[in-house]
């Protein structure tokens, strides 16, 4: 995935991304995990235990880089028995000045010294051996925060980055987190490496952005008909982004078509959402109107989105973070007077099926 663009899509969907500071939401991140209770932290983390073995990623692969876990972060312990047990190689980090050495663990309770660098379980050099970081197929990382579109903030030593710009192409990135770790969108600079999923206790993030191209409004109301077809269905958002003029109306108007809808769907002019009644219920909000989001008005907006049925959002960077995570993006470019760019970033892997819609 060309992450150029994916950042240009963060970007396009959340243009307030920009006044973000990173140590601001690691502060807030980390005092909110900090205030988990353990037991809490424990069901989760069996919860995410689970959902890791049985991620083709991990039934693949033979060599594993995990992480001992700190008190309050995802616990691991499950996850290293369960690679020792399985046959896999498994594989732990040692922080050494500004980088991390990865050395292979037969037996965690022999092998890790009680506590290394920041309070961290560490491998005991004389004990383990050394294991470059191309030789990994699956790393598992720790981390303070994340985002939809698979970004990813640690405790601001960039450890992780150096380490994985090391890895082979075809080795997976897996982030481990509890559900309140993974936000909408977060700030990002040139040196941060990204993860290919993130595995919560709730859901399995892992983002993936697509490109049409459509040479008519016909092959735009082609492409409406197609991701209905391919996934998009009740209880789904999409988020539509783009100039006046991109055809974010008329694609409600295929998306209403597709779902069987007769009424003609338009963008609403006095309400910010009309109603349209087919297979299922089509929401069309438009915020084209909506200037500035006052908190006061959050509750509103809030239990729109909660409604069943299917919700197309126009100008939907103006909601901010307010549509839920699961959101589908589509952000479209003008080309000339009749071609158009559509750009689809969807954040779950239960909406990869999204992306057929171009063939």
């Amino acid at each position: 995935m060309d992450l150029s663009l994916l950042h240009y899509c963060k970007q396009t969907a959340f243009p307030a991304l920009s006044i973000l500071e990173k140590a601001t939401v690691r502060k807030k991140l980390r005092q909110k995990r900090a205030e988990q209770d353990a037991r809490v932290i424990h069901v989760k983390s069996r919860r995410i235990a689970d959902a890791v073995q049985v991620l083709p990623e991990w039934r693949k692969a033979k060599w594993i880089a995990a992480y001992a876990s700190l008190n309050e972060e995802v616990q691991t312990d499950a996850l290293l028995a369960a690679s020792l047990a399985d046959g896999k190689y498994l594989v732990l980090p040692k922080v050494e000045v500004k980088r991390l050495r990865l050395f292979r663990i037969t037996d965690p309770e022999r092998d890790l010294v009680g506590s290394g660098s920041f309070g961290i379980r560490e491998p005991v050099p004389d004990r383990c051996e050394e294991i470059p970081a191309n030789q990994i197929d699956l790393f598992l990382t720790p981390g303070v925060g994340f985002d939809c579109f698979g970004s990813r903030i640690g405790f601001g030593g960039g450890f992780y980055d150096r380490l994985l710009v090391n890895k082979r192409n075809d080795a997976k990135v897996i982030g481990l987190g509890f559900e309140f770790q993974v936000v909408h969108a977060l700030p990002t600079a040139r040196d941060d490496y990204p993860v290919d999923l993130i595995v919560t206790e709730e859901n399995l993030y892992q983002p993936n952005l697509s490109f049409f191209t459509s040479n008519s409004e016909m092959e735009t109301q082609r492409l409406a008909q197609a991701l209905y077809q391919n996934g998009l269905k009740e209880g789904g958002v999409m988020a539509l982004h783009g100039d006046l003029g991109v055809g974010k109306t008329m694609f409600v108007k295929a998306l209403a078509n597709a779902m069987g809808i007769v009424e003609d769907a338009s963008s609403p002019t006095f309400v910010f959402c009309r109603e349209y009644h087919g297979d299922i219920m089509l929401y069309h909000i438009d915020c084209y109107r909506l200037d500035t989001l006052r908190s006061a008005e959050e509750d509103y907006w809030a239990e729109l989105l909660e409604q069943k049925g299917l919700i197309a959002i126009e100008w939907a960077e103006k909601l901010n973070t307010l549509p839920p995570k699961k959101t589908v993006h589509l952000c479209g470019t003008i080309l000339d007077q009749e071609r158009r760019k559509w750009s689809l970033f969807t954040p779950l892997r239960n909406q990869l099926t999204l992306h057929q819609a171009k063939k």
